[in-house]
């Protein structure tokens, strides 16, 4: 049993400075139920664009559409924004979270004029009515989980 559990400590030390960390980008989340927030717009999780259980590289219908906006393309902003917070440089962050901000919002009033499918509802007209997959409406009185 000792065994075990000093071989669970390891890989727990392992994963801890050993794989890279994850940067999930919740600014995005909260930016979109902003705009929405007259439609009491809830998000559930990051697969609003991104493949469940899939590596957060793999983009859904939505993600692709991000990735291939002039405002993301080629930026590489995940990989700008991980070396700013590895190397403790919070200005730099803060600096990149802003300009995602920015880069997010110009590049959903684009997508927001598209349809998934021909001659249907665009996707600002799926957000609003929360027909897209992980989005559900805000319950009453609730917090969002910032």
């Amino acid at each position: 049993m000792r065994q075990f559990v000093l071989l669970l400590s390891g890989l727990f030390v392992f994963g801890v400075f050993a794989l890279p960390s994850a940067h999930a980008h919740k600014f995005f989340k909260e930016e979109l139920e902003k705009k929405y927030e007259a439609d009491n717009l809830k998000v559930k999780s990051c697969n609003f664009c991104h493949v469940a259980k899939k590596p957060k590289t793999e983009r859904n219908d939505l993600g692709k559409l991000f990735e291939k906006d002039p405002e993301f393309k080629g930026k590489d902003f995940s990989a700008k924004l991980k070396k700013a917070h590895d190397a403790d440089n919070k200005a730099e962050e803060e600096a990149l979270e802003a300009e995602m901000i920015k880069a997010f919002q110009k590049a959903m009033e684009e997508i927001e004029k598209k349809s998934p499918e021909k001659d249907g509802p665009t996707y600002a007209e799926l957000i609003k009515e929360k027909k897209l997959e992980y989005l559900e409406e805000k319950g009453e009185g609730e917090d969002d989980d910032k």
